[in-house]
């Protein structure tokens, strides 16, 4: 299968890991998963919707009663309606299921396998790198520039791959997610290790918001909303 995913780990034990990338390019093309059922991309959709209307009792209703939110013990539905005050967390879900999906290994649930998004957490690891300095670029022959803004001259193109970047930490995550796509992240070129600046809209943390959707026997839900590490 093109992704060999052990997504668990990925998603649970930080810190990541991925070679180094000095010289080396890491592709990670776009896919979306979901299509394997119908019943899933209804209940994305109905999901989808509800997040850009920004309505947070349609949201609580399709998750579980127990759901997993971070790293640090919050969970359950109180919670979740604590964190949908924000408007950067909903900009945040509203980007990962746009994203696409994978689904992961079946051996904890009976029923179909779960469902993860956005496609970026399929990622592979092998040795270890810290999860805040990788960002994954989400657009087909992305613009990389000398400085941080469009007035700056272009040094090279990527497309679906993996970058590192110099400005990494829970912080910098936090205030690339608020200022949106007016931000700018300095980053390191793969092929070459040069320097360069990539528009903050085509760049997606592999710290950042990840979610699961499991089947109940009955219907989809969601089980865990989690960014960072």
């Amino acid at each position: 299968m093109l992704y060999r995913i052990q997504i668990i780990a990925l998603l649970l034990a930080w810190p990541l890991a991925l070679p180094a990338l000095a010289y080396e390019r890491i592709s990670v093309p776009p896919v979306d998963q979901s299509f394997r059922y119908a019943d899933l991309q209804d209940f994305r959709n109905q999901l989808l919707n509800s997040v850009t209307a920004r309505d947070t009792e349609s949201v609580i209703r399709m998750t579980t009663r127990d759901i997993y939110l971070s790293h640090g013990g919050h969970s359950g539905h109180d919670d979740l309606r604590q964190m949908l005050k924000a408007e950067t967390y909903w900009a945040d879900l509203e980007r990962a299921i746009r994203l696409g999906g994978v689904f992961g290994e079946t051996e904890e649930f009976r029923n179909k396998a779960p469902f993860y998004a956005p496609y970026i957490t399929a990622l592979e690891n092998d040795s270890p790198l810290n999860p805040f300095e990788v960002y994954v670029v989400t657009g087909q022959h992305v613009r990389v520039r000398s400085g941080p803004g469009t007035n700056h001259a272009i040094i090279g193109r990527l497309s679906y791959e993996v970058v590192r970047s110099r400005q990494f930490d829970k912080t910098s995550m936090q205030n690339l997610s608020e200022q949106g796509d007016h931000a700018w992240l300095p980053v390191e070129m793969p092929q070459n290790g040069q320097d360069g600046w990539i528009s903050n809209r085509y760049l997606y943390p592999l710290a950042g918001t990840r979610m699961r959707f499991i089947f109940d026997g009955q219907r989809w839900l969601i089980d865990m909303i989690v960014s960072g590490d």
